[in-house]
């Protein structure tokens, strides 16, 4: 599941996507690409961010939680 500084270096390396290429007058210019481009990297994001988060909480809990409880 790779470590805290690898999702920061994961993140880090989506920076350049994270702002429109455009600019306004005083506000960026949000372009359907921009917002589609952008909605998809935080969709990937937020399920890698969950699987993640399963990850820790079993290492963390797994042994104290029995698998049957629903």
């Amino acid at each position: 599941m790779g470590s805290a500084r690898q999702w920061r270096d994961e993140s880090r390396a989506l920076l350049d996507l994270a702002y429109p290429d455009s600019a306004g007058s005083l506000l960026p210019i949000i372009s359907a690409d921009f917002r589609e481009r952008s909605r998809e990297i935080a969709e990937q994001r937020i399920v890698a961010a969950g699987y993640r988060l399963g990850w820790l909480l079993e290492a963390g809990l797994g042994m104290r939680v029995s698998r049957e409880t629903q």
